[in-house]
């Protein structure tokens, strides 16, 4: 079977879609309801203000909407782009020490290249450890064991570990929670509050689902972070996700393990220069109302709202997260938004951030009224970063199932979506032109997907290429460093 050509199929980068608009980020320091963005007399949106930033500690938050009103009887949507940013704090003094071990996956389906490209990564990653880092690798077919225990990254460890990685060869099954059993439990026994921890687990198979999201839960719940590396195009990129989601770290697809040194290079870089740990978003909503989706993080129903966990933040991470509020649209009202709560942890100390200005939504019966509260330039943002890249998540997955009539439906409702915010301010329609190009784009290769010879190959490369790229433009500045290629 040939191999699906990667240029022609890899989903396009919703942070390049906007070429023709360039939007940063911009705190909206609300009083009492959100404002539209005027237009200037050229036409065109202008600059945004300078962020104002909630926090004067190693976390800062701040926080925007895309409009100020819904319609009554509408569909009640409100995204909110929730910005959390990591102090600058990269001196060579101020380095933590990390625990970082990883979990190879050494089945039959990693022999020959694979494994050697694995091997040469994980050795590359010895290298850069510093004496104050501990380092352990579990390998894993269909069980685990400890292959070399956590330990300082002393000359003569590192020296002796080179010769273990060497001689790890492949065969077998694939147990991933056989692995991450072992794994958690080597971070949970040597978590101590000044040390980073992080588990990498790398994979090419498919494994059973069983406990695995909940074990990954259980480290990030002890303030480590599990990140998940699928190689190859036979992974279930699902449970791979549901790993990183639930060990709150990151999801990375890599055709092959050519670029996984580079995955290696930024986890290590994240942990070693983190500067707040155990990250948490409560969300407490105003009356009536829903919380939607937070770019796809798991959610988690309290007492005290809808809570999510995006992980880390190291020194001067911008991390930016869209969330979707479903509001009551039965009766005209003015509606708070409510408030949020980030949660943290600087070593030995326990922080938080409260943001309670968020702006009241305004339930409206004149379409003139809801126009004027709409920010254009905020909800362009939203469709460009958080609806695109659920888009392509939503299509990847569509395209991967063979349903290509539900692939095209769904990039049709996302056309009319940016047809319809053009309508109502005509002044971003140069902008919503480069956002359409790239939806035709993802369409061209989507029906590509279905002709010609190896169409289950393409369709599978699609899918998981596309569930990359779209989590990644929905989680903008997750990553300490992205892989050169896939």
């Amino acid at each position: 079977m040939s191999r699906p050509n990667p240029k022609s199929f890899r989903g396009p980068k919703a942070w390049g879609l906007l070429a023709a608009l360039t939007l940063t980020t911009v705190a909206a320091a609300w009083a009492s309801r959100s404002h539209r963005t005027p237009i200037g007399p050229d036409g065109c949106l202008p600059p945004p203000p300078p962020p104002i930033l909630n926090g004067s500690g190693p976390v800062s938050v701040s926080t925007r909407v895309d409009r100020g009103a819904v319609m009554e009887n509408g569909d009640g949507l409100v995204r909110m782009e929730l910005m959390l940013r990591g102090e600058e704090r990269l001196t060579d003094g101020s380095l933590l020490p990390s625990d970082l071990v990883v979990l190879l996956d050494r089945s039959g389906s990693m022999n020959g290249e694979k494994i050697q490209q694995a091997r040469r990564a994980v050795q590359d990653l010895i290298d850069r450890l510093g004496p104050q880092d501990r380092f352990s690798l579990v390998s894993f077919n269909g069980s685990a064991g400890v292959d070399l225990p956590l330990q300082p990254a002393t000359e003569a460890n590192r020296s002796a570990w080179s010769r273990t990685v060497g001689g790890i060869g492949a065969g077998g099954g694939t147990c991933i929670r056989c692995a991450l059993d072992v794994g958690v439990g080597l971070v949970e026994e040597a978590r101590t509050p000044e040390r980073a921890s992080r588990v990498l687990l790398i994979s090419d198979g498919i494994s059973s689902p069983e406990g695995v999201a909940e074990l990954a839960a259980r480290a990030a719940r002890g303030e480590s972070i599990v990140s998940s590396i699928g190689v190859g195009l036979d992974f279930n990129e699902q449970l791979m996700t549901s790993v990183a989601d639930a060990g709150a770290g990151n999801f990375y697809f890599l055709e092959n393990a050519a670029t996984l040194a580079r995955v290696f290079e930024g986890e290590f870089l994240a942990a070693r220069t983190t500067v707040a740990s155990a990250v948490s978003v409560t969300l407490s909503p105003g009356p009536g109302i829903e919380i939607v989706d937070a770019a796809g993080y798991p959610l988690e129903r309290t007492s005290q709202g809808v809570v999510f966990r995006p992980g880390a933040l190291f020194s001067g991470q911008e991390r930016r997260v869209w969330i979707t509020y479903r509001l009551p649209v039965d009766a005209p009202r003015e509606i708070p938004l409510g408030l949020v709560r980030v949660g943290y942890r600087d070593g030995e100390e326990l922080g938080s951030v409260v943001v309670d200005d968020l702006p009241r939504i305004a339930c409206v019966r004149d379409e003139s009224r809801f126009r004027e509260e709409l920010d254009a330039e905020v909800a362009l943002e939203a469709l460009k970063k958080e609806a695109f890249g659920a888009l392509q998540q939503e299509v990847g997955l569509s395209v991967g199932a063979g349903r290509r009539d539900e692939a095209k439906k769904r990039i049709e409702e996302y056309r009319r979506q940016v047809e319809g915010l053009v309508a109502m301010e005509p002044a971003a329609a140069p902008a919503a032109a480069e956002m359409l190009d790239e939806v035709l784009e993802l369409e061209k290769d989507a029906d590509d997907a279905f002709t010609g010879a190896d169409q289950a190959a393409k369709q599978n490369y699609f899918k998981l290429s596309n569930q990359a790229d779209g989590l990644d433009a929905r989680r903008a500045g997750a990553k300490a460093l992205q892989p050169e290629s896939k």
